[in-house]
């Protein structure tokens, strides 16, 4: 890995932020289970081209298939032609600078965002949504994306869901 507060994290059993310390519980405790010995090591970014390169390399290849846009301005957009709601699909790194800024403009957004529990943007949006649908996995929400632009990634078997923010004043 090459975030050396995560490994730290994960070698003393917790940090400072309790919902990340009952991430690394359930990690353990799924080790045990399944007599699992993990081993960490901290990799500089700057030794570790080829991995950071595979995990960035779909960011922004991902295009909400036009099915999944309109059923959720078809769930969420009130009247039909409502402008005020925007569907967010950012990178995964934009996702709790997003939900930051439509509280700052006071803005009703549809964030679309993959079940990444130990995410900090994910206690956000359980704190802040009206509504959290599951939309399905990324071959299902996504357009495809072509096999010569993966790297050598393959399409990841995540589940996507959506959320409706409104942080319009009453």
């Amino acid at each position: 890995m090459d975030s050396y507060p995560a490994i730290r994290n994960l070698m003393k059993g917790g940090g400072p932020k309790p919902d990340l310390c009952e991430e690394i519980k359930l990690w353990w405790s799924w080790c045990q289970l399944n007599d699992v010995q993990p081993c960490y090591e901290w990799v500089p970014r700057e030794e570790n081209k080829t991995a950071d390169k595979l995990s960035k390399s779909l960011e922004r290849k991902w295009k909400l298939r036009t099915a999944t846009r309109q059923f959720l301005l078809s769930k969420w957009a009130w009247p039909p032609h409502d402008t005020i709601t925007q569907i967010a699909d950012p990178e995964f790194n934009a996702i709790g600078h997003t939900i930051r800024e439509a509280q700052k403009d006071r803005k009703r957004v549809v964030l679309v965002f993959p079940g990444w529990s130990a995410q900090s943007w994910w206690l956000e949006i359980r704190k802040y949504a009206s509504e959290i649908i599951f939309l399905g996995t990324a071959d299902f929400v996504f357009e495809s994306v072509q096999k010569h632009q993966r790297i050598g990634a393959n399409q990841p078997d995540w589940k996507f869901f959506a959320a409706l923010l409104d942080f319009r004043p009453l």
